[in-house]
């Protein structure tokens, strides 16, 4: 009696397991908690396929092939699918809209990024100073960190209140209620239900400029310029709401389920997932806090572990669908990428493409025919690093990028200057004819200019 007893409080704190636990085997059994969860391991893996390891250098290709693997063909439903993949990933909020989704999406303008949020409830939340990430509701409680923090300005989680009504409802100002809302965005408590008013804080460095009354003319100039800059950079559009917030701490198995909704997030958005790539993400998306809820996800079947890439000396993961893309990943497709993408390699310490990566900072651009880095693009396009010869029928291709950055939607570049070609004088190099017949390119005696044509 007393060893069913102990037996029954061993298996109560998850020390001891029970039941039928081996195959063709009716006797019910006691096995130690661990031992049971790596006997099962050993299991799984004995049925697991044999998988090749990759250079790691394939890395970002496989990520940037997973990511645009989209279902659907409609253009709105496949930039759905991406900020799916994407959601949770902490970013500076001018990279959205002018890098990630321009590179994963065609020709991408903002009225499609509009149009989600009126039908698909998509919203973006702060993540620290001038960052932001896309989410759906609820994802708040799984990657903005709980604090005891809370709202100054909107009370109520239900509310909503356009910037006006909020003026009204502080008794602040238009230029230090602005100043509030951008810090409590940035802190993850309040958001606006559309993109207009993010786009006028980046434009406007989310300052709010004092009217300026001193001088002769001043109630002149407040009417024409200064109430015009002042207009535009106030966030007007749109209603602001508090965020939602986590009222209790959750306990052990809710823990366990955010976590593993947090991991899924990962393995979505790279395909596979380790350490070094963990780095990067917001706090609740640390390796630490994960590793066990991918290691419960493994003893269900829902991800594999494996060695998948060279290079990597701690536990990988994938699910068995990015198993079957890795598995039958053969694509030599140019692409490009900014040097912050959530895929660029650059940043990672991994020691990915030896040293010819470039610093992880936006204006710098990676080019990829499949897993080979073949060129790559720093200061917006000042000096180019390319690994093709100068008649390869691909280089045009990868001039999509210096395209991108003349004719993207948002912060086009007017006039794009080539100063460096592979370290040499750009207006001397071979691969300025291969520009001319891309591009309206002229000269001076120092560099060769892109004109955007209007």
């Amino acid at each position: 009696a007393d060893v069913t007893t102990i037996l029954a409080s061993l298996c109560d704190a998850s020390t001891l397991v029970e039941g039928t636990l081996i195959d063709g085997d009716d006797n019910h059994y006691y096995c130690d908690a661990l031992n049971y969860e790596f006997l099962l391991r050993q299991q799984r893996a004995s049925y697991r396929q044999q998988v090749a390891a990759r250079p790691l250098d394939n890395l970002p290709a496989f990520s940037f092939d997973w990511q645009t693997r989209f279902e659907s063909r409609d253009a709105g439903d496949q930039l759905f699918e991406t900020l799916e993949k994407l959601r949770g990933y902490p970013a500076s909020a001018a990279l959205w809209e002018t890098e990630f989704l321009p590179c994963r999406h065609q020709n991408y303008q903002p009225a499609q990024l509009d149009a989600l949020f009126g039908e698909a409830a998509i919203q973006w939340i702060g993540t620290g100073d001038g960052q932001v990430t896309f989410a759906f509701p609820g994802d708040e409680l799984l990657f903005v960190a709980q604090t005891d923090a809370t709202s100054s300005l909107i009370e109520d989680p239900v509310a909503r209140y356009d910037f006006t009504a909020l003026a009204g409802l502080s008794g602040l100002s238009h230029h230090d209620l602005a100043d509030r809302l951008w810090t409590e965005v940035w802190m993850g408590l309040v958001t606006n239900d559309g993109m207009a008013a993010l786009r006028t804080g980046i434009q406007s460095d989310f300052q709010v400029p004092e009217a300026r009354l001193a001088g002769p003319g001043a109630g002149r100039r407040i009417r024409s310029g200064a109430f015009n800059q002042w207009r535009s950079a106030t966030p007007f559009s749109g209603t602001w709401r508090r965020l939602q917030r986590l009222e209790e701490t959750p306990d052990p198995i809710e823990q366990q389920e955010m976590d593993k909704e947090r991991a899924r997030s990962l393995l979505d958005r790279y395909g596979v997932l380790f350490r070094e790539l963990c780095q990067r993400e917001a706090e609740t998306l640390q390796w630490r806090h994960l590793f066990r809820a991918l290691r419960i996800m493994e003893l269900g079947g829902e991800v594999i572990s494996g060695h998948f890439f060279e290079g990597i000396n701690g536990p990988q993961f994938m699910t068995p669908a990015s198993l079957r893309v890795f598995q039958a990943n053969r694509n030599d497709r140019v692409f490009f990428i900014n040097a912050t993408d959530p895929v660029s390699p650059s940043g990672l310490g991994l020691g990915i493409h030896g040293d010819r990566l470039p610093r992880r900072i936006a204006t710098n651009y990676l080019v990829y025919q499949g897993a080979r880095l073949v060129m790559t693009v720093a200061r917006r396009g000042r000096d180019l690093q390319i690994d093709l010869e100068p008649d390869d029928e691909k280089l045009a291709a990868c001039f999509d990028v210096l395209h991108h950055l003349c004719y993207r939607a948002i912060d086009p570049v007017r006039q794009l200057k080539i100063e460096t070609i592979n370290g040499r004088d750009a207006i001397s190099s071979p691969y300025r004819s291969a520009l001319e017949s891309v591009f309206n390119v002229y000269s001076d005696y120092r560099s060769i200019t892109l004109q955007r044509e209007l």
